[in-house]
This record gives C-alpha cells, structure tokens and sequence, in this order.
C-alpha cells in the first residue's frame, strides 16, 4: 500500500474516507479539501476553472514543460530525422564511427570489446585510479551504469554510442603513462 492508500478508513471532519485506488476528480477534490484548505474554497469560488487546474496549484500534477515535449519528440523521431534536424541547426549529423585513426584496429568486434582493449582500459583505469563509475562518468553515462564494467570483465556488449565514447577516451588518455 501507499502513503496515499492506508489499509483503514480515514476520519476527517466528521467524514471517512475510504482508500481507493480510483484516481478521478471526486478523489483529488476530497484529498485536496482535506490537504490544501484554501485552494478547496478558491476552487469552489470559482478561481479554478477545472480540477486539473487545481491540481496543478497545489502540485499534486506537473505541468508538461518545452524540454519534456523536445525530449518525447527527439525519443520518437527516427535515425533519419534526427540527422536532419541536426543539420538543420548547424550541428551536421551525430557521429556513431570511431574517433581512432584508419589504421588502428577496432577496439570492439561484434559490440564485445577487444582483449588489446579491456587490456589498455583496465592499465589506464589503474594508472588514474579510476574505478568502473568513474570511467562511465567520463563516457557521458551515469555512474552507476554497469555496461562498461561488465564488458570489462567480457559478460556483456556495448552500445555503438558507448564504443565511440570509448574510442574518444582511449585517444584522449593515449598519453598517461602506465
């Protein structure tokens, strides 16, 4: 049960309140008349034109922002009209090949990483003292994504994405002395 679902009626104002799991506007006007008082007689003043709009005074829904709606439509939108719209902005298309020179060998074959490059990785990670999060991190992921640290130990594949930003690290860190 939840915080907002006790297993026993609630009293209030001489009222019980039964837990429901059926969120409609009767609901969220009882909870809001017991918890937000003033915005209750504002709503029944007139001030509100909906419940949803009371909702949203009194927090108990967000309202959807320009990010969330960019983020949905990016989300949605297909390889194809990502690049577009890339391109479109000036920024050309996103690059998923590897930033190594032509000739050095890939450092992943079939997205498992190669055993020259669990090698490099693991010698650079030891020489900066940097454990499995703190590589991520640098990658652009979160510190708590395990993908980098499970290919390491060759129990799973990675990203195109994760290898390219893999490629870039080993390049940039090409100079630490290990």
């Amino acid at each position: 049960m939840s915080c907002l679902q006790p297993e026993y009626p609630i009293e209030t104002r001489n009222f019980f309140i039964a837990p429901s799991s059926k969120r409609d506007n009767a609901y969220f006007l009882r909870r809001i008349e017991i918890d937000y008082p003033a915005h209750f007689i504002d709503y029944v003043a007139g001030k509100y034109r909906s419940v949803a709009d009371l909702r949203r005074a009194t927090s108990l829904i967000s309202t959807r922002t320009a990010m969330h709606e960019l983020t949905n439509a990016w989300r949605k939108a297909s390889a194809a009209q990502r690049d577009t719209f890339l391109r479109s902005v000036g920024i050309g298309s996103a690059p998923v090949v590897a930033a190594l020179s032509p000739k050095a060998p890939p450092i992943a074959i079939g997205r498992r990483l190669e055993p020259w490059a669990k090698d490099l990785i693991k010698k650079i990670m030891t020489a900066r003292r940097m454990r499995p999060g703190d590589l991520a991190v640098e990658l652009g992921l979160k510190r708590l994504n395990a993908s980098v640290g499970n290919a390491l130990k060759g129990k799973s594949r990675l990203d195109a994405t994760t290898i390219a930003a893999l490629e870039g690290w080993l390049d940039a860190n090409a100079a630490v002395p290990w």
